[in-house]
């Protein structure tokens, strides 16, 4: 019943909406429901629907949005994640939600899991279970995500939704008494901030805000692929350079500040870590890298970075603005990654998508490992593609930095830096062992068993044997085909 909506179409241009956005309290069951006893749990289920006429390629590729409540009426555990929201399976890609302040389930959303445009239908977007705290007139505010790149984007539309053309529809559910009686004071308007508190908030019941923060980027819409079951090599095992066969490379490069490749650095100093990602197939048309997330392991008693959550912290590259994700974390920096925000390809060279800030904080060989993503919809994506690259068709190489004392002088236990942990074995999958190619005389260095499934348990060291080849690298750098020595299962 519209009486039982809350409607919040942010124009003042006079132009049409291009795509409706609301929100339907259900049963348990799914089915739409006015009313429920306090006590009761339901579901708040969001849906979304193209509305341009005559468009070739109708349908949403991807929304994000907060909704506002009153605490006091509702309750949402506030440890919701991404796996407690029931995702629609057409809305698997960069997930995202953060329930933990009481009022707002803040940016929640995702994008499109796959190449065909999703059409003029309706399509469900998530559902996430909530429960009726206390009597009266529960209220639901659709407003616009905050967070940059968390947006309403659209098939066929080469730049993001602006908030001022989406028609947000909220809900609203009356909540009895459990003897079916409506309380005498029922009525709680929701007020939406002009930003996302940082502390929770009780809302002002005089008045509900309508024009919520415009934030610009250069934000477009590509179609996603859907992802594919992931057969994953593990930390350590970095694709070699030049693997036959791969799609796609992923790399690292320590950096001065200014962008410039180093190989060593003295204590104390700061650099950057940048990822490059380069489409190499070269019979495609439409040819670029759409999206790429992987994690990145280090020792983290040779080097510091900020552990925040990597939006915050990294830099990320255009046009790779879209679905930033990621958490640096001592000896981690997991799930790292975007997608592009354009829909013309990306093209055949490579480009950079992020860098981050590290402090060399003791002598000692750092290394830095790539490994594929775990999670749901963190995947390789690739123009013209209509499946995710399998993370065995990505070629990894990470890199090595040398941190020398501040005098200048090799740290006696330099081979100490080889060991990253956090590396695992897991059930099902053999071990696979590199033998690589070095320009150093034979050595042995620390290397990890690698098998599918969980990696952050107990690491199993194996060992990696390098020979003398006459071509000068860094140590630790994967070799070119010509001297690898290829996996061994």
């Amino acid at each position: 019943m519209e009486s039982l909506e809350s409607r919040c179409y942010l124009s003042g241009d006079g132009i049409g909406p291009l795509v409706s956005v609301r929100l339907e309290a259900t049963d348990l069951a799914g089915q739409p429901i006015q009313s429920i006893s306090a006590g009761q749990e339901f579901l708040l289920h969001a849906l979304a629907d193209d509305l341009r006429e005559g468009e070739p390629f109708p349908g949403v590729f991807g929304v994000y949005a907060d909704v506002w409540y009153r605490p006091e009426l509702i309750g949402v555990d506030a440890g919701l994640t991404k796996h407690d929201v029931d995702f629609d399976e057409l809305f698997l890609n960069c997930r995202s939600v953060d329930a933990s302040l009481p009022g707002v389930i803040s940016e929640i959303g995702s994008c499109s899991s796959q190449m065909t445009p999703t059409g003029e239908e309706e399509v469900s977007l998530w559902t996430v279970k909530v429960r009726a705290v206390a009597p009266g007139l529960a209220q639901f505010v659709l407003d616009a995500a905050d967070k940059f790149g968390n947006d309403v984007l659209l098939y066929g539309l080469n730049e993001r939704v602006a908030p001022s053309r989406v028609e947000f529809t909220g809900a609203s559910i009356q909540i009895t008494a459990a003897d079916g009686t409506i309380a005498a004071e029922n009525d709680f308007p929701v007020i939406v901030p002009d930003e996302t508190p940082t502390q929770p908030v009780i809302p002002d019941p005089d008045s509900i805000a309508t024009t919520p923060p415009v934030i610009e980027s250069p934000i477009a819409v590509q179609p996603a692929p859907s992802q594919l079951p992931a057969t994953e090599p593990g930390p350590g095992a970095q694709t070699p350079a030049g693997n036959v066969g791969a799609l796609v490379r992923i790399r690292l490069e320590a950096t001065d500040l200014s962008g410039r490749p180093i190989d060593s650095i003295a204590e104390g100093e700061e650099f950057l870590l940048r990822a490059y990602v380069d489409d190499l197939r070269s019979d495609q048309p439409s040819t670029g890298v759409f999206a790429a997330y992987a994690d990145v392991w280090y020792g983290s008693e040779l080097i510091d970075v900020a552990t925040e959550a990597a939006r915050d912290v990294a830099e990320f590259s255009a046009p790779f603005v879209d679905g930033r994700r990621g958490t640096v974390s001592p000896g981690i920096i997991d799930e790292i990654g975007a997608f592009a925000g354009q829909q013309i390809p990306t093209g055949a060279a490579e480009l950079p998508i992020w860098s981050l800030k590290f402090t060399a904080k003791t002598a000692g060989l750092a290394r830095f490992v790539l490994d594929p993503a775990d999670e749901i919809g963190h995947d390789v994506l690739l123009y013209g593609l209509n499946e995710a690259v399998n993370p065995l068709k990505i070629e990894f190489i990470g890199d090595d930095l040398q941190i020398v004392p501040s005098d200048g002088s090799m740290h006696d236990d330099n081979e100490n830096s080889a060991a990253i942990t956090g590396f695992a074995p897991a059930v099902d999958r053999p071990a696979t062992i590199l033998k690589l190619i070095d320009a150093t005389d034979s050595v042995t260095t620390n290397a990890r068993r690698l098998q599918s499934g969980d990696r952050r348990a107990a690491a199993v060291d194996v060992v990696m044997e390098f020979a003398s080849t006459g071509v000068p690298r860094r140590p630790g750098r994967v070799a070119s085909d010509n001297g690898l020595l290829s996996p061994i299962e």
